[in-house]
């Protein structure tokens, strides 16, 4: 498994691909910590607390 990551990351395109995807993947997990501009964040916290996601439709 070892030899053929380190095969894949031989390769200058593959390579690049693969630091994009994760260059991405960590843009997105530090973009779920950026609020919202406009969101009540206590108003958000009391619906989720109080179980209301299921009346709404969605989790």
């Amino acid at each position: 498994m070892f030899q053929t990551i380190k095969n894949a990351l031989k390769t200058p395109d593959v390579r690049k691909r693969i630091l994009y995807t994760l260059l991405l993947i960590v843009l997105f997990r530090f973009g779920c910590f950026i609020s919202v501009p406009g969101v009540d964040t206590i108003a958000l916290s009391t619906l989720t607390s109080r179980g209301y996601w299921k009346y709404i439709g969605t989790y």
